[in-house]
């Protein structure tokens, strides 16, 4: 019973406190924000409590809970809770990372008007997606993915007047709504072959039951079809598409850089902890059901594979530093599909825990970065600390330290791994290979190109935000002088020009109005829209003299709140590993997701040697040894590209190429619109599909116009009919000739025969008389 209270009080929580701030008046935004705040607390130590719970007994049978909703003669639905690691663990980071969000969003969108309405919508968020991971069956798990994809829409369009934040609302609602279509017609597949939507029955009748895996493994329902795949292969690859959708894998993907439109702590929660994370989750719980048929199974690891590839690709050519970001999130879901489909799920879900920190200390710190720089343009944000021998804004420093560290944790560079001696990238890596056979093979060429991937778009981000500056060193400070320094003086005069726009007639002790804009002891800060404007009309604007926050001091009633939740995912993304492996946790960890994975091996045709135990701590082999090598091409790539030659925002802004002397670049220059076009996919998609769905659009329109006109002309046709009988065949024929006439001849001719008999005696005297006199005139008459 405690653990039902406790599980129930996560999502509850959240939601009740939602609710209770949507109700309250525009001007108790803070009071609404504190609320939100206080009840995700509450589900955070509610989650780690049931985590405990959890990892006390992880090998044991999960606790459950079913509760019948519908009952009609064979058709049995469930609702319930489902308790064991994999839940428990996915609920505090949920728990976690909306928290420390929470707390960071209430300084960052301190001075947007509707604050109150902002938290409602993140406390909407957070209870949807800890609904949705505690879910015990399908069919509630689909209602809490639908209530995560309205709590998306809400958030993702907060600016919903500025066009592009609309826009991009509009598109991930749309796009991942193409998934979920998938993933209902998946369920109801599900429900055919199995009878149930529920994980776990009493009876073992679930669908991730041992009882319910060994009957489908022997069943006709397995067996490969003319294409290959089994019947609860097609189920799950339609489940697979719904999860493609929300977890932005190919070809669903293009929402979700898109989706940067909205602030940036709602990129933070979409990207690390809730959103994203829910189609990963899926896949994980079902994963002994994706086990089941090889070529599903192998169709989902090859699209995450493409997916990981793709999204490192097209980070490369982005400059908005938020959807940089994006598509670094789009690679490392790829990253964690290929481990979850591939029978890897615990590694791949200790990979999606790191990732959720990391991320979230990625996307707060660029928040940060972004409040204090006024744009987030990254060909501009290097020039914007200030010339050579100033000190740097407190909270700049503590910003560049976090996104640093961050981008360490992202790429998996050698510090990180000498740190824990092992990492969640290197699990996935080890336990793909272990696979063996050719496709593993392919993964693991594909993880290792990833790694170099991300190495160099990392190492590309860290010297064009010149995050090293943090150091002081003087060999940094070096590689601005000469041509490349006037470079960088050049797009800092120009970002400069660029953060006073709006700014004339403004004196230094006005708070500037508008959304997102936060002022503290007479310092203005924009976080509108992230960018040169907030997209109300008001432009960044900075009081501090001609270099920005050059000589700003941290304030802790001003500046902790943004610090605080960097710190503590800092510490989380470095040292979590590393704790867990000097202690039992990765062992209670293996040991929590041993039922998955040994479901997984025992209906999967690789055995139990497939599926290596993740508490192994992985070495110095020859596999770490070659991903070490990866990465560390990547970063000398990045120093060899990005050090020495920046990008000046003059140049780009004058020249369509990108503007460089190394004759590497020059060679690639005419892919670089590509890349920054992100393949031209979203042109493809509306030359193809869009035109398509206009065509449908049209022929749907102009049948439904022809439908209209026959029904008109069917209505035009009885009207017409009825008229002609209401006027010749009612009232002339039934009425005049036949009834109304019929009546009329009959009362003339009734009046004709009774007018003699009146009564009046004079005149039937006169009548007699006249009658007397004709018969005694026919007496006589008859004589002759």
């Amino acid at each position: 019973m405690n653990s039902l209270l406790i599980v129930l009080l996560m999502p509850l929580a959240p939601l009740l406190a939602a609710l209770v701030a949507g109700m309250l008046r525009r001007e108790n935004g803070r009071m609404a924000s504190s609320i939100v705040t206080c009840a995700a607390g509450a589900s955070l130590v509610a989650s780690l409590a049931a985590l405990m719970l959890a990892w006390a007994a992880p090998g044991e049978q999960p606790a459950f809970i079913s509760i019948p909703w519908i009952q009609a003669g064979t058709l049995r639905l469930e609702l319930g809770f489902l308790l064991d690691v994999l839940s428990a663990s996915m609920a505090v980071v949920v728990a976690l990372v909306s928290f420390l969000v929470m707390i960071y969003a209430r300084t960052y969108m301190a001075e947007d008007p509707r604050h109150g309405v902002f938290f409602a919508f993140l406390g909407l968020f957070e209870g949807a997606m800890l609904g949705l991971v505690l879910s015990n069956s399908l069919l509630q798990l689909f209602m809490f993915w639908e209530l995560v994809g309205l709590a998306s829409y809400l958030l993702v369009g907060f600016w919903h007047e500025k066009p592009a934040a609309a826009a991009a609302a509009r598109k991930a609602f749309l796009t991942t709504r193409i998934g979920d279509v998938a993933l209902l017609f998946g369920m109801l597949l599900l429900f055919a072959i199995t009878g149930t939507v529920t994980f776990h029955q009493y009876g073992g009748s679930g669908l991730v039951d041992e009882q319910m895996l060994a009957f489908l493994k022997t069943s006709p329902g397995v067996v490969p079809g003319d294409w290959g795949v089994s019947v609860v292969g097609a189920a799950m690859l339609l489940i697979f598409a719904g999860a493609a959708g929300k977890s932005g894998q190919v070809p669903l993907h293009v929402w979700l850089p898109d989706a940067m439109e909205g602030p940036t702590p709602v990129s933070a929660l979409i990207h690390a902890a809730t959103m994203v994370a829910a189609g990963i989750y899926l896949m994980a719980r079902l994963a002994p059901m994706l086990a089941l048929d090889e070529m599903a199974r192998a169709i989902a690891a090859g699209a995450g594979a493409v997916t990981m590839l793709l999204g490192s690709l097209l980070a490369l050519g982005q400059t908005d530093l938020k959807r940089v970001l994006a598509f670094s999130t789009i690679s490392q879901l790829g990253l964690m599909m290929v481990a979850v489909a591939w029978g890897t799920t615990a590694s791949g879900m200790m990979h999606l825990t790191t990732h959720a920190f990391f991320k979230a200390l990625l996307f707060l710190s660029a928040g940060v970065l972004i409040h204090q720089l006024g744009t987030q343009e990254i060909r501009q944000m290097g020039g914007r600390s200030g010339k050579a021998g100033e000190p740097e804004a407190a909270l700049t420093l503590f910003g560049k330290a976090g996104f640093l560290i961050g981008l360490l944790c992202l790429a998996d560079v050698p510090v990180t791994f000498i740190l824990a001696q092992v990492t969640s990238k290197e699990m996935v890596l080890h336990d793909v290979s272990a696979h063996g056979g050719t496709f593993s093979s392919m993964l693991t060429g594909a993880l290792l190109l990833g790694s170099t991937l991300t190495a160099l778009y990392a190492t590309r981000l860290a010297f064009r935000l010149n995050l090293f500056s943090i150091f002081a060193l003087p060999w940094l400070r070096a590689a601005g002088k000469g041509k490349e320094a006037a470079s960088s003086e050049e797009s800092g005069s120009t970002a400069q020009k660029e953060r006073q726009k709006g700014t004339v007639g403004r004196s230094s002790n006005v708070k500037v109005s508008g959304r997102g804009r936060f002022a503290r002891d007479g310092h203005q800060h924009g976080a509108g829209s992230e960018s040169h404007s907030d997209g109300h009309g008001h432009a960044h604007a900075t009081t501090h003299g001609s270099h920005g926050h050059g000589h700003d001091r941290f304030r802790v009633e001003r500046d902790l709140p943004l610090v605080a939740p960097l710190a503590v995912l800092a510490l989380l993304a470095l040292f979590l590993v590393l704790v867990l492996s000097m202690t039992r946790g990765l062992t209670l960890w293996e040991a929590g997701l041993g039922r998955v994975s040994g479901q997984v091996a025992s209906a999967g045709a690789h055995g139990e040697a497939a599926h290596p135990k993740t508490q192994q701590v992985h070495g110095m082999d020859s596999l770490t040894g070659i991903a070490l090598l990866s990465i560390g091409m990547g970063i000398a790539m990045g120093v060899w590209l990005y050090r020495r030659d920046p990008e000046s925002p003059a140049a780009v802004a004058a020249s369509a190429r990108v503007h460089t002397s190394a004759g590497f670049r020059r060679i690639f220059a005419p892919v670089v619109p590509a890349f920054r076009n992100r393949f031209y996919l979203d042109e493809l998609y509306a030359a193809t599909l869009g035109r398509a769905w206009a065509a449908a659009s049209g022929v749907v329109i102009l049948l439904l116009g022809l439908a209209l006109l026959a029904s008109e002309a069917a209505v035009f046709a009885g009207q017409s009919l009825a008229r002609l009988l209401s006027s010749f065949g009612d009232a002339l024929l039934l009425d005049r000739w036949l009834f109304d006439g019929s009546c009329s001849s009959l009362k003339r001719s009734g009046s004709v025969t009774t007018s003699p008999e009146n009564g009046y005696l004079p005149g039937h005297l006169r009548w007699f008389v006249v009658g007397v006199v004709a018969l005694a005139l026919v007496i006589w008459m008859s004589r002759f």
